[in-house]
């Protein structure tokens, strides 16, 4: 069943031959509808009089006859019906019989007229149903109008003019959509989709107001369709074809501004564009047939109110919107649309589209066909699904954003592309500015190419590679892995088990917050590493040239350096543990609740946290400071260094050689040997030196100092 199907006579059993190509049907079975879909000749004419011999004047109290405003309305609305149909309407004389389609009016009570089908009288075979013979009925095409005053006014979108042309439709085979034994579902059965129905959308109230602001009044009614319908359209090219003649060429379409109106285009080729660049008030344009547009929104109140006169302040607020308020007729194309001054959506179709926002914050969506989409100024967003998508957008036209459904490259000037959920496995790239890309829940690839880019993997196995510039990057959930690029860049893994490169720039890198097992690789540069997580796995660091930075969280984070990679240093926050330096690592920094920290064979700098800490250096000549809280230091073997400051608590040097290690007191208001001696003392094999202020060094196995084991600073 067609959408279509409960506007037409002929699938209903009393309405076999409601077509005017019915004669065609002769010699075939009814119910093939023989002749269906070809075009056909109507004559029509304006009564002089009541119609003699099938008529009387009694039928049609009051008649009158069409004067010169009602028979333009109506040779109008014969001509909205030959420009959808194959229908040819010749107007003659009224003498004899005059049209097979013939107007006048009389008195009516309740309805604004009403309209013979064109019912031909037949006879066919009962077992075979061929159809053996025909017969025109004399009144059929007939349409009388009220004389009522409604009726008077017929421009397009007023009553009298909607009035014409649905009874021209019952003239041509439709009737009402809530008739037959498959009626229009109620969702449908309104003005929006079909001029032969009764019921009026509640959003096409309009107001008109007459006087001054010393007295004014008002009336209230409604907007009604200018042309056939989504559904009407179809009927009447179902029963008689499609007039592909009209608007063959490149058909502009367009409206006042601010436009009122209820019409559907049908359009028969060329290269067509809905225009509304003349429009201030924001637009919907779908250019699929068989869909509805927008044009000229009224969102507000105030915009519903543009026509009132500011002193009418006891006007009601007309509920008219302008939604939905414009269709494209099935099979009809059009390809290119144009955008207004506010935030307008253009809706593309199979076509190769051309799509151009115009000022506002648009939304472009090119569906399928390799379409030409420019936004203009203002924040545009875009939908796109192929890379064949042309986007153009100047500089300084806003922020921009593109969503795609395929691989997708942007093009210069753009800022964003978000590759669309469920989408699968696509390809992103970025341009030469600051781009944000987001990737989907599938394994993307996304390049961020020049610019300080930001980047989302999201779920799935991706691989993110920022190019040149300062960039972010987040793998986000799967096994990612992530490429810095040149430039100063920020990587975190994310969830599950990712590998980072920082390569060329003083990087960043973390892990993510979760248990699995990371690969971060700082590369040249200045680099800072970060495991993270602190839920006990390992991590496999390694900062590459440069002096870089490495946070650890647990004891068996791996960190790698080799020899001439720079001066390197270590953050350890592993609470209840320690931590070993690996080899080629010169620092070590404890924080929090750790307990230990180990030094390597090199020189080390090993610090301790606000807590009580064990450090040791290990070989080399190590530099170790206990900070905060009880400490115990072991300088272990070469010439090694304490440093003390005030706030150190009440540390013990576990290894203290004296004339080879020594002793650094820092702004602790010491400034001489004879200072420290005076505050040295030895209990048993020990000795302590009193800092003041509740600090105090304990040197085990230590009875005396000599003056090069003190240094001040």
């Amino acid at each position: 069943m067609s959408v279509f199907d409960p506007l037409l006579y002929v699938l209903e059993d009393s309405g076999r031959s409601a077509r005017w190509n019915f004669p065609l049907a002769v010699n075939t079975p009814l119910l093939d509808f023989a002749g269906i879909g070809t075009a056909v000749s109507v004559t029509y004419s304006f009564m002089a009089g009541v119609p003699a011999g099938y008529e009387s004047p009694g039928d049609h109290p009051g008649f009158a006859v069409f004067d010169t405003g009602m028979q333009a309305g109506a040779r109008q609305a014969l001509a909205e019906w030959a420009a959808v149909a194959n229908l040819t309407f010749t107007e003659v004389s009224d003498a004899g019989d005059g049209g097979q389609i013939r107007f006048g009016q009389e008195s009516m009570t309740g309805i604004g007229g009403y309209a013979y089908p064109p019912n031909f009288a037949y006879g066919f075979n009962p077992l075979t149903s061929i159809v053996t013979n025909y017969n025109p009925v004399p009144w059929m095409g007939d349409i009388y109008i009220s004389t009522d005053s409604n009726n008077d006014a017929v421009a397009e979108g007023a009553y009298g003019y909607y009035v014409l042309v649905h009874e021209l439709g019952h003239a041509i085979g439709l009737q009402h959509p809530f008739e037959g034994t498959d009626p229009l579902a109620a969702a449908q059965d309104n003005l929006r989709y079909t001029i032969m129905a009764y019921q009026i959308p509640a959003d096409l109230g309009i107001v008109t107001v007459t006087g001054d602001a010393s007295s004014y009044a008002w009336s209230i009614s409604n907007l009604y369709p200018s042309t056939p319908m989504l559904y009407d359209i179809a009927a009447a090219q179902y029963l008689y074809g499609a007039n592909t003649a009209t608007n063959a060429g490149d058909t502009r379409y367009a409206w006042a501004p601010d436009a009122r109106l209820l019409e559907t285009i049908w359009d028969g080729g060329g290269s067509d564009t809905i225009d509304t660049s003349n429009q201030t008030l924001p637009s919907i344009i779908n250019l699929k047939d068989g869909h509805f547009s927008s044009i000229a929104m009224r969102l507000t109140d105030a915009d519903r109110r543009l026509e009132i006169p500011a002193f009418a302040t006891a006007v009601p607020t007309p509920s008219y919107a302008g939604v939905d308020n414009l269709a494209i007729a099935f099979g009809a194309v059009i390809e290119n649309a144009r955008g207004g001054a506010g935030h307008d959506r253009l809706i593309g179709n199979a076509a190769a589209n051309r799509l151009e926002g115009g000022a506002g914050n648009d939304t472009l969506e090119g569906d399928a066909g390799a379409d030409t989409l420019s936004g203009g100024t203002g924040d545009d967003s875009y939908a796109v699904d192929s890379q064949a998508d042309v986007i153009l957008e100047n500089a300084g036209e806003g922020s921009d954003t593109v969503s795609s459904t395929a691989s997708y490259s942007l093009y210069a000037n753009i800022e964003a592309l978000v590759l669309a959920g469920g989408a699968g496995d696509i390809f992103g790239v970025g341009n030469e500015q600051a781009n944000t890309i987001t990737g989907n829940e599938g394994a993307n690839l996304i390049i961020g190419l020049g610019g300080d880019d930001s980047v989302l993997g999201n779920a799935g196995n991706d691989i993110l590679n920022g190019g040149d510039g300062d960039d972010s990057m987040e793998g986000g959930a799967g096994l990612d892995h992530l490429l810095g690029g040149a430039g100063c860049d920020t990587l975190t893994g994310g969830e599950d088990a990712d590998v980072l490169h920082g390569e060329a720039g003083d990087d960043h890198l973390t892990g993510g917050a979760d248990p699995a097992f990371d690969l971060l690789f700082g590369g040249a540069g200045n680099d800072t590493l970060d495991g993270a997580s602190g839920l006990g796995e390992y991590d496999h660091l390694h900062g590459g040239t440069g002096d870089d930075v490495f946070y650890v969280d647990t004891p068996a984070d791996l960190i790698f350096e080799f020899a001439g990679e720079g001066n390197d240093t270590v953050f350890a926050d592993i609470p209840g543990a320690g931590f070993h330096l690996g080899q080629e690592i010169e620092n070590l920094t404890l924080l929090g609740a750790i307990l230990f920290g180990v030094g390597n064979a090199l020189d080390n700098r090993v610090t301790g946290s606000a807590t009580a800490n064990w450090l040791f250096g290990g070989a080399g000549a190590d530099t170790l400071n206990g900070m905060a809280g009880n400490d115990v230091l072991y300088g272990e073997a070469g010439a090694d260094s304490f440093v003390f400051e005030r706030g150190t608590g009440s540390d013990a040097i576990g290894d203290f050689t004296s004339n080879l290690d020594h002793i650094l007191l820092v702004n602790l208001g010491f400034a001489c040997f004879g200072q420290v001696q005076a505050a040295f003392s030895v209990v048993g094999g020990s000795s302590a030196i009193d800092l003041g202020q509740g600090d105090v060094i304990v040197l085990l196995g230590v009875t005396s100092l000599v003056e090069a084991d003190v240094h001040f600073a």
